[in-house]
């Protein structure tokens, strides 16, 4: 987080249309890990025995452990397909003003991990050397609600939400009436993008005065989901590196976000 920030909450969403983020050198890799390290050091041990053996499981302690909220200014909201593309993408923003990213599989690893590490315990059945499909259901159902109760809290306390528009997140067709819609195949894609247009969004405290903006292999089909993408302002290639040069030719330097947010608005 910037040094200083008060505490933030989800103020405003963009798409971000890039064919290409810069790759950094290894010192800057190196600046923005250890910043990172400093948030996530102990969030790695992950769940002890204590939590998961035994009569009952301890949900909430489940969660705060493989889930934990973390500060941050930015939620990337990304394919996997384009995880170097936000790594990429958060390296620069760290490097260029400062502001931490949160990339869930950089934070919390990956919720089938955990969810193999449970039904290894309580869903295999050793006599058919099988998991038993109901419990099994049971497992992901609850697992799956833990990763996107964090998702949802992690979006609320962050500044900004950066969607990364690929053709790996959204699948554009054409109907019958040549309009065009925009599906996503991932369900926590539309899960980030359905909470960016619902969840409260709330003016920075800094600027108390401002004004609220408008707010694998595949064994089986994929599924889709309907987006509406009209409501995140759109930065295109050349839209970072805008940002930047209009951030450095403020006299009294604003919070970089504020820049950003100036810069969108003259061009709605």
């Amino acid at each position: 987080m910037v040094s200083g920030s008060p505490r933030i909450h989800m103020y405003r969403c963009f798409q971000l249309k890039l064919g290409s983020i810069p790759v950094f050198a290894q010192e800057a890799y190196s600046n923005y890990e250890e910043a990172v390290s400093q948030t996530i050091r102990k969030i790695r041990e992950r769940v002890t025995n204590k939590i998961i053996k035994g009569d009952t499981i301890d949900a909430t302690l489940l969660q705060n452990n493989w889930f934990p909220g973390v500060k941050a200014d930015i939620f990337i909201s990304h394919s996997h397909l384009d995880s170097d593309k936000a790594h990429n993408l958060s390296v620069w923003l760290y490097d260029t003003f400062g502001l931490v990213s949160f990339i869930d599989e950089d934070i919390w690893g990956y919720a089938d991990d955990l969810l193999r590490q449970i039904d290894d315990d309580y869903c295999f059945v050793e006599s058919r050397h099988v998991y038993d499909y109901r419990l099994r259901n049971l497992s992901t159902t609850h697992v799956h609600a833990m990763l996107s109760n964090a998702l949802i809290q992690m979006i609320d306390q962050t500044e900004c939400l950066f969607f990364l528009h690929s053709k790996n997140s959204i699948k554009t067709t054409d109907t019958a009436q040549n309009a065009i819609q925009k599906k996503t195949e991932s369900p926590w894609l539309y899960l980030e993008l359905m909470m960016s247009q619902i969840i409260r969004q709330r003016v920075p405290d800094r600027h108390p005065h401002m004004k609220m903006a408008r707010i694998q292999n595949q064994k089986i089909p994929p599924f889709q989901y309907d987006v509406d993408l009209s409501q995140l302002p759109v930065i295109m290639d050349g839209g970072l590196e805008f940002w930047e040069i209009e951030h450095k030719k403020q006299f009294f330097q604003p919070h970089p976000l504020d820049t950003l947010y100036e810069i969108t608005d003259k061009r709605r």
